[in-house]
C-alpha cells in the first residue's frame, strides 16, 4: 500500500472502547488523524466549537446519553460540512433512511471488517 495522499482528519464517536480502539488502530495505520470521543454530545460540542477541523464524523448508533441519530440531527444546526458514517449492528432500514435523508454517506457494519472500513473511509481521502 502507498502513501495517502490525503490523510483526513476523522472524529471517532463510540462509547465502546474496545471499537475505538479498533478503528482508530486501523485509521491511523492508514494514515489518518483520529481522535475519540465516548458520546454524541461530545462530538456535538467539538464539531461546534470547531467545525472544519474534521473532514469525517464516524459515529456509533447507540450511545448512552446523546445517540448517532441525536447528533446527526443536531449537526445540521452547525457548520460541519465533513462527512458522516455510522458505525453499527442495530440500524433497521427505517433508521438507514433517516440517517440518509439528513446526509450520511455510508454504513460500516459492527463487527466491521478492516478491509470494508479502510475502503470507505478511502473514498473520502
Amino acid at each position: 500500500m502507498g502513501e495517502l495522499t490525503n490523510p483526513l482528519h476523522i472524529l471517532l464517536a463510540d462509547d465502546e472502547t474496545s471499537t475505538t480502539t479498533a478503528v482508530s488502530f486501523v485509521l491511523k495505520k492508514a494514515g489518518h488523524h483520529v481522535d475519540v470521543v465516548h458520546d454524541g454530545g461530545d462530538a456535538l460540542e467539538l464539531l461546534k466549537k470547531s467545525p472544519d477541523e474534521y473532514q469525517l464524523l464516524i459515529t456509533d448508533h447507540l450511545m448512552e446519553k446523546v445517540s448517532g441519530l441525536e447528533l446527526v440531527q443536531k449537526l445540521g444546526k452547525t457548520n460541519f460540512h465533513g462527512r458522516i458514517f455510522v458505525l453499527s449492528a442495530y440500524l433497521t432500514g427505517e433508521l438507514v433512511a433517516s440517517y440518509r435523508q439528513m446526509g450520511v454517506s455510508h454504513f460500516v457494519d459492527k463487527p466491521f471488517d478492516v478491509a470494508d472500513l479502510r475502503n470507505a473511509v478511502a473514498l473520502v481521502a
